[in-house]
């Protein structure tokens, strides 16, 4: 299950997690074929016992985890509970957490392997090709981290942190830096501080929209 207080940053981890896909879905190909597993794993839970409330995927609800791509926090959340509110679980987060038991994971992840179109992703054929696509995202990917204008955007972002007291090249570094180990523990006031300057910051700079804005221009141009 994606953290909600440090979205990727890369994809290292192989996940289609970009609006990219969107571009990739719009011929019915991705989506279709989690639209059908998600089809055959609903059926599958519900004649094993259990409730499936999960939604039907759609271009707008697979989406809904890509954008933005920079974890936002208001001021006010920022004093008041330093970063905690960005360890929140979204509602549909919340749900997956929350709804099964051991039993309940194991027999999901039975019925998605079951799924005719989710064997489908494992023949040679298809490996192969999602391996290339990957090659090429990961270039592009490289690509992006040199890009002018974002090294512009984290240029201003330096600045202003550094104004705060604080050194950092860009807000998923300040989180993996400043954001709390142990969340059970009080908020301290360097938290609060810290949180503060990473809000004000984002908002200043109105960081979260020009990245996006970036992000998607480039990646149109991949596409």
């Amino acid at each position: 299950t994606r953290s909600t207080y440090v979205l990727p940053s890369d994809y290292s981890e192989g996940a289609l997690d970009s609006p990219i896909d969107a571009v990739l879905q719009a011929g019915g190909g991705y989506l279709a074929q989690e639209q059908a597993i998600y089809d055959y794993r609903k059926l599958c839970m519900e004649d094993a016992g259990f409730e499936f409330n999960d939604p039907r995927p759609s271009v707008d609800n697979l989406n809904e985890s890509r954008f933005p791509r920079v974890a936002s926090l208001s001021v006010d959340d920022a004093r008041a509970d330093g970063f905690r509110s960005l360890a929140i679980p979204s509602e549909g987060e919340s749900q997956s957490q929350t709804s099964g038991s051991k039993e309940y994971f194991t027999t999901l992840q039975r019925c998605t392997e079951a799924a005719p179109a989710y064997q489908a992703t494992q023949g040679e054929g298809y490996l192969a090709l999602q391996n290339r696509f990957y090659e090429k995202l990961y270039a592009f990917e490289e690509r992006y981290k040199a890009d002018d204008d974002l090294a512009m955007i984290n240029k201003e972002w330096r600045s202003c942190t550094s104004d705060a007291g604080y050194d950092s090249d860009n807000p998923t570094l300040f989180l993996e830096e400043h954001f709390p180990l142990d969340l059970a523990s009080p908020v301290t006031e360097a938290e609060r501080a810290a949180a503060t300057a990473y809000a004000s910051c984002l908002e200043s700079l109105t960081y979260v929209e020009r990245e996006a804005g970036v992000r998607w221009t480039r990646e149109s141009e991949f596409v």
